[in-house]
């Protein structure tokens, strides 16, 4: 019985061991990220000219918004609301501005916003088809996967 006792104990210390090393690893590397943020942040607000200004940050930043709000509105089976944003998102689409857009920018833009336009209407479109609406989500997922690669979330 003794033994089985020591065993366990010598168990636990090694286990509660390794487990704070790990936390330890954890929080440089999360430490580290956070001071490469600082950098980033630092590097961007001394003058560095990066792809996005400030309009477009707003409009992909909106973009993202209302297809999160879709796909919440789709985890909780809700095809009024993901209609109510897909309708949103089309506006937001129709009024993005490319002019800040360099020339390749565009061109990706272009053919990428065009389709996801085109999903959101018809999942605005459709309030009430849910599964109509899902197929069309899934294809505007990948469009704005493409988007966010390469825009940028906004956010």
């Amino acid at each position: 019985m003794k033994y089985l006792i020591f065993g366990l104990a010598i168990s636990v210390f090694g286990f509660t061991a390794c487990n704070s090393n790990a936390d330890k690893k954890s929080e440089e590397t999360h430490d580290m990220s956070q001071q490469e943020m600082k950098d980033m942040n630092m590097h961007d607000s001394a003058g560095v000219t990066t792809a996005k200004t400030a309009s477009e940050s707003v409009n992909i930043s909106s973009i993202v918004t209302y297809y999160l709000q879709m796909k919440n509105a789709f985890a909780n089976d809700n095809s009024k609301d993901a209609g109510a944003a897909g309708n949103e998102l089309v506006k937001v689409f129709t009024s993005f501005n490319k002019t800040a857009l360099t020339a390749e920018q565009a061109k990706i833009y272009n053919d990428i916003g065009e389709d996801a336009r085109e999903h959101a209407e018809h999942i605005g479109s459709n309030a009430g088809n849910i599964k109509h609406q899902r197929e069309h989500f899934d294809m505007l997922s990948k469009d704005m996967y493409q988007l966010v690669k390469t825009f940028g979330a906004g956010q």
